[in-house]
């Protein structure tokens, strides 16, 4: 499909574009989309009452306003506060809930909120963005298909996702856009890319994501519903599976591993319910279609072999990219003004969706000004680049819709490396727990000078917990497996030296070559590591190990 440099636009804000589906070698090139009527609107606030849980904004010239009916059908209708570029506003909540809007004259409307602690945020002037979110209205949707090429690709707005896939070969998506047109500071209302279950790929290059109201990449496993377990090796699950398929099992509940399993066997039992036989036992036990019941996740179905390289993610809220899938690179790319994490590694227990990343490359990126939203600064696993394993908040129960989550001592994240990244980071740069093999080194981590995130606490540059290094992490330093306790040690950045201050209990600080240079009781702090020459030294107190580099 050549665009030839046409621009589709789109009447009816309720619809996306493009399907594609069961079909092989297309390529869809040199062409912009966008809507003649906008499926989210956008003003400035022009007075607010927190007595009465209520702010005014006036609608821009050219903007739809809030009486028109696609606003109050939208399947979700939240909105936020931002600025100019189309970041969000700092140091607010990520979304302000709809709770009902009025129209006072003209193009001026009363928005409500359920509490005044949302109005107290809220200042004259601030831009007001109201979107108009219909969930499966994307840009295009690509299910079931092989080497599929978006290459030079425009989209200026979206009631969804621009770029929503499953199931697929060989996506690739080239040089594409997603931005604001000039005198919008919104772009598109979900995710730029979200592909679930793909067999291979995508492969994205040359792209940039600006002003998103939600995460800009989601890349997942794909799972199934068990129906029953009608024994150790045979269960009744929904949705089709195929022999040769691998399973891994999980329990959301208690964050446990439930082991890995081949498919020898199946019958189609009708209504998309198939009975299969494994090829080795698994403790199936509790069986729900809640987020609470064991979970089976396919490994031929997750998302592998991804390339994202070389893209650029900016003024986004909530996460750059959040990585659920195997076998992928992600390097020299841009996350920067993110109000959220810029990369999360973290399964997604209470969505349903997305299991442990493996075999994961971090490498050569720059990060700069990611997370200053509420959440974020809540939220003691963020970072800028944050992983973790996840299981479910407690109590959770069948009648609750959220039950939250909370880390699990499941080492299931796999070799995963983060090298050679630049990090100006808000409240912590790098936060690892749950890995098994973490290679992480030639990072150049520095605290932002503008950081509005830290409420009171100190900046933390590394948060190692529950980790085991690859050998290329050890240097060549003997017996130092696990970080099984928080860090004990705290670095700051100060006239380009690594500083560590914390009271530990008999330290013995390591070179590279596993040689003990430093060993002290009681308190570690500037004055004695400056006797250190420069190097890699890996510090060890009570059975716990942390590295850090002088230089």
């Amino acid at each position: 499909i050549e665009g030839n440099h046409a621009e589709i636009l789109i009447h009816n804000p309720e619809v996306g574009f493009m399907l594609i589906s069961n079909a092989q070698n297309v390529i869809i090139k040199d062409l912009s989309i966008d809507y003649e009527k906008l499926p989210f609107t956008q003003g400035r606030v022009i007075a607010k009452d927190p007595a009465n849980k209520s702010f005014d904004i006036a609608i821009d010239e050219g903007f739809p306003w809030l009486s028109e009916a696609y606003f109050t059908n939208a399947t979700q209708k939240w909105g936020m506060l931002k600025e100019s570029t189309g970041k969000l506003k700092e140091g607010v909540e990520y979304l302000f809930p709809y709770t009902g809007w009025s129209q006072i004259k003209d193009n001026i409307f009363r928005v409500k909120q359920p509490s005044s602690t949302y109005i107290n945020q809220v200042d004259i002037d601030d831009y007001f963005v109201q979107i108009a979110r219909n969930n499966g209205k994307t840009i295009f949707t690509i299910r079931d298909s092989k080497n599929i090429t978006f290459l030079n690709v425009t989209n200026f707005a979206s009631p969804s996702t621009t770029f929503s896939a499953f199931n697929n070969y060989e996506l690739n998506i080239l040089h594409c856009k997603v931005i604001p047109r000039s005198g919008r500071v919104q772009s598109a209302n979900a995710d730029c890319i979200h592909i679930s279950g793909s067999y291979l790929g995508p492969w994205v290059e040359g792209c940039r994501f600006e002003a998103v109201s939600d995460d800009a990449v989601n890349m997942k496993f794909t799972s199934r519903e068990i129906l029953s377990a009608i024994s150790p090796t045979k269960l009744k699950i929904k949705y089709e599976v195929v022999v040769g398929d691998s399973i891994s099992f999980y329990n959301p509940l208690k964050g446990e591993f439930l082991g890995k399993a081949g498919v020898t066997g199946v019958i189609d039992l009708g209504n998309f319910e198939y009975e299969i036989t494994l090829s080795d036992p698994v403790n199936v036990t509790n069986i729900s279609p809640h987020q609470s019941g064991d979970k089976a996740y396919l490994n031929s179905r997750s998302t592998e072999s991804f390339i994202f390289r070389n893209d650029t993610i900016v003024n986004g809220r909530r996460y750059g990219m959040q990585i659920q899938n195997n076998y992928g690179i992600i390097e020299n790319c841009v996350f920067e003004n993110l109000s959220n994490c810029g990369l999360r590694l973290e399964n997604g227990v209470d969505w349903k969706e997305g299991f442990t990343a493996n075999n994961i490359t971090i490498r050569n990126n720059y990060f700069k000004n990611c997370g200053f939203d509420k959440l974020y600064i809540t939220d003691n696993t963020s970072a800028a680049i944050s992983a973790r394993v996840t299981k479910l908040g407690s109590p959770c129960n069948e009648t609750m819709t959220w039950c939250g989550v909370e880390t699990a001592d499941w080492m299931g994240l796999e070799n995963i490396i983060i090298e050679g990244n630049t990090i100006i980071y808000n409240k912590k740069g790098v936060h690892l727990e749950g890995i098994k093999n973490l290679s992480a080194y030639n990072n150049t981590i520095i605290h932002n000078p503008y950081d509005i995130s830290l409420n009171g606490g100190e900046p933390i540059p590394y948060f190692v917990k529950n980790c085991t290094f690859s050998p290329d992490y050890n240097l060549g330093v003997e017996d130092l497996p696990i970080i099984n306790d928080e860090m004990l040690l705290y670095p700051t950045l100060v006239n380009d030296w690594i500083h560590f201050s914390g009271r530990i209990d008999g330290v013995q600080i390591f070179n590279s070559m596993g040689k003990i240079v430093l060993t002290e009781n009681g308190v570690v702090d500037s004055l004695n590591l400056e006797t250190l020459a420069p190097g890699i030294y890996f510090a060890h107190s009570n059975n716990s190990y942390a590295r850090f580099i002088k230089w």
